[in-house]
């Protein structure tokens, strides 16, 4: 079915040197700004791209279902905002210079109609035409090799002006790859919280999973002969480029691609993580829950379901697939095609961190050959909030990579270039992890060891940071570009990403946290444990143990270690497990970073105080030959 090509919002008639058109009823002596739009229409004009003055039409015409209003004599920046009953509300920057003002410069400023049915945003922002015409061209033919792959829904199905793919659109279009005979599954990875949506999940591996009923059945089976990639895209409902650009990944990797990357990867895609944030065109889940917050806390049907599938296939590596909004109220435009963003704290080892950064530039190398702009993501190396998927994955020795295109707030303007630019990353990215399977499946189980090694022993140099902040990181300083929202013309810059690399909180990490059984909070804790997939340990009735407290009055939150007597048990939380350092971030009552979501189990209001502490302990010692605590 043929496809509605999505249009530039601003559609330029530069009729002033040409033969009038029939219908025009503006008159030809008129020079300077028209906006046309259809009758019924909402228009207003200011100046400035922001806070500036609304301007009144010098005059108005009308003829043939349209309407024009002639503005004489501007210069500079405006702005137009154009509404209308069942259209998107549309913001437009526009430049107005002397030569467009000895012409009759009209625009066709209507926006699209729209059916209240969903899947599409209910405003767009707008660059100028400037800007996209030489800055922010999206035209498949630049990118010849990629227009071929590009075949899912939004290039094959007919849809609104900013209509995204639908859930049916995205099932049935899954459903018409999977061949019996060849390497690709389809399992549920969960379902959405309030439409009840279906989030499919496709598995990509030499591993004959015919007999397998549901993505746990199929992550036994595929077991861990190979580096496993989680790529999962479109978290938030209103992002959703990455989300197309993976059901392209997907159909490119059903063929050649998937024959040159199998041998040496499994390749599991979630193409969109919320579908009722997408059917909403809205960024949260039920709850106005942002799913990116969730992390710790796991309030949401979909990021409980999201960790159960890691817990299950154990990626060595995430591709997470975002947008992120630029402002059109600005003179220039900095950012990129692709901010990419890499999944390393203070805590991974230098041969994490090394190839995280080798990634990175194996996809800055792609985006420049395919006259793609690119930067780090902002604040690029990760804080300590375990609330954000990125941070709690580097934490437990997972690489995680986020790219991100520019995209929210523009509804499906240069929507083209946006898919592009994930692809090509996407591409980069499995590309080189393929080539270096080996090396990455070590690093990986390295540091993973590490943290299981590092939980036993206590430690001065084995910390929870509590308050990480942000410096400039000069080792990951890049060249770059920006683009003038006037001319659109790119200038070159150097670009010197931020990075949470500044420590100004910080506690020595124990080797083991215990809550008593008769706390109230215990049966919460361990249900939230369960899904952490965090083990623990029950000691019977009368253990004794020396062990701190955490104080609710004191600066540093500790007690003096004293020996403590459970009448009635514990529960014994040893941090020489993988996920060790989300056990600090959920246990530890002050964890600055991740306080603005709720993310200690003290935040969230799941353990209360008594007394003046805390019911948490904190073993200060090493774990003996059985890797556990010492009690009496």
């Amino acid at each position: 079915m043929k496809k509605i090509l999505p249009l530039l919002l601003i559609l330029v008639l530069l009729v002033g040197c040409g033969e009038k058109a029939p219908t025009d009823p503006v008159p030809e002596t008129v020079k300077g700004l028209v906006v046309q739009v259809a009758d019924g229409v909402k228009v207003s004009v200011s100046t400035e791209f922001e806070d500036g003055t609304t301007l009144s039409p010098t005059a108005t015409y009308q003829g043939n279902g349209y309407t024009y209003y002639h503005y004489a004599n501007l210069l500079g920046n405006l702005r137009c905002k154009t509404s209308g009953a069942k259209r998107y509300t549309q913001t437009t920057n526009i430049v107005m210079t002397e030569e467009k003002n000895e012409i009759r410069y009209i625009l066709d400023l209507t926006p699209g109609e729209t059916d209240g049915a969903g899947w599409a945003p209910t405003s767009i922002n707008s660059y100028t035409e400037e800007l996209y015409n030489n800055g922010l061209i999206s035209d498949l033919s630049l990118w010849p090799k990629y227009s071929e792959i590009l075949t899912s829904p939004y290039f094959t199905v007919e849809h609104q002006e900013h209509q995204i793919t639908t859930q049916s659109q995205l099932e049935e279009y899954l459903k018409s790859l999977d061949d019996a005979d060849d390497d690709l599954y389809i399992y549920s990875a969960g379902t959405s919280g309030l439409y009840r949506h279906d989030i499919p999940m496709v598995v990509f591996t030499r591993t004959d999973l015919s007999s397998a009923k549901n993505a746990r059945e199929a992550a036994e089976l595929m077991g861990q002969d190979k580096p496993t990639v989680l790529y999962r895209c479109q978290m938030h409902g209103n992002e959703p480029a990455a989300g197309e650009a993976a059901l392209s990944m997907i159909s490119w990797l059903d063929g050649q691609l998937g024959e040159e990357l199998l041998d040496k990867l499994n390749i599991c895609v979630i193409p969109r993580q919320n579908p009722d944030g997408a059917q909403n065109f809205e960024r949260t889940l039920m709850g106005d829950i942002d799913p990116n917050r969730d992390s710790l806390r796991l309030k949401t049907p979909e990021i409980i379901s999201y960790m159960q599938i890691c817990q299950w296939f154990d990626p060595e590596l995430i591709i997470d697939g975002h947008e992120y909004k630029t402002g059109t109220t600005r003179n220039t435009l900095t950012g990129g095609d692709i901010l990419v963003g890499l999944g390393y704290t203070l805590d991974n080892s230098s041969e994490f961190v090394d190839f995280n950064i080798e990634i990175s530039r194996k996809i800055f190398d792609a985006m420049a050959e395919n006259q793609l702009d690119y930067r780090y993501y902002t604040n690029t190396v990760n804080s300590v909030n375990a609330n954000l998927s990125r941070a709690y994955a580097s934490l437990q020795g997972t690489m995680f990579v986020l790219l991100e295109t520019r995209g929210i707030g523009n509804g499906l303007d240069m929507y083209e270039r946006r898919i592009v630019s994930q692809v090509v990353s996407a591409e980069a990215l499995l590309r080189h992890v393929a080539e270096n399977a080996d090396k990455m499946q070590q690093i990986v189980d390295a540091e993973r060891q590490m943290i299981i090694d590092q939980g036993a022993v206590y430690s001065q140099k084995q910390t929870v940071k509590l308050d990480v902040s942000t410096v400039d990181d000069i080792a990951l300083r890049h060249p770059g570009r920006k683009h003038d929202q006037i001319t659109g013309i790119p200038t070159e810059v150097t670009e010197t990403p931020n990075a949470y690399t500044n420590v100004k909180r910080a506690r020595i990490a124990p080797t083991a946290y215990v809550i008593p059984a008769d706390a109230g909070c215990a049966e919460s804790v361990l249900k939230l444990m369960d899904k952490h997939a965090i083990s623990y340990t029950f000691i019977p009735a009368g253990s004794t143990v020396k062990l701190q407290q955490y104080d609710m009055n004191e600066s540093d939150c500790l007690t003096d270690e004293k020996s403590v007597t459970f009448e009635n048990g514990a529960y014994v939380f040893c941090r020489n497990q993988v996920r060790g350092n989300i056990l600090s971030m959920l246990m530890e009552p002050d964890v600055d970073d991740v306080a603005e979501q709720m993310g200690t189990m003290v935040q969230q209001g799941m353990i209360h105080g008594t007394n003046g502490v805390y019911p948490i302990y904190r073993y200060i010692h090493d774990l003996n030959a059985e890797g556990f605590i010492d009690y009496k």
